[in-house]
């Protein structure tokens, strides 16, 4: 990646090679985990406005299966509505 790129563009180009998670987005394209969130609900916009879609394949509960379908904010939910377990897994995000 060219050091001329902004955090959102080597971002977006990590999830146009696939399917990762935010620690995985974190890691490849050296920008903190915790800070993950906020980058791709901006990318998310700027997308939208070039014709591409992040897609983000919703994070479940791993001890009931309950899925997190309707979930707007790109962060890992705390815990699971259902049963309240706090083994959720990560959602997953690419670009489309």
């Amino acid at each position: 990646m060219a050091a001329t790129q902004t955090v959102r563009q080597r971002i977006a180009d990590v999830l146009r090679g696939g399917e990762l998670t935010a620690r995985e987005i974190s890691q490849q394209a050296s920008v903190q985990e915790r800070e993950v969130a906020e980058h791709l609900r901006h990318l998310e916009h700027t997308l939208n406005q070039t014709g591409e879609r992040l897609r983000t394949t919703a994070p479940h509960c791993v001890k009931c299966g309950f899925a997190f379908e309707q979930r707007e904010r790109h962060a890992r939910p705390s815990r699971c509505p259902q049963c309240k377990s706090e083994r959720i897994s990560p959602p997953r995000f690419s670009i489309r």
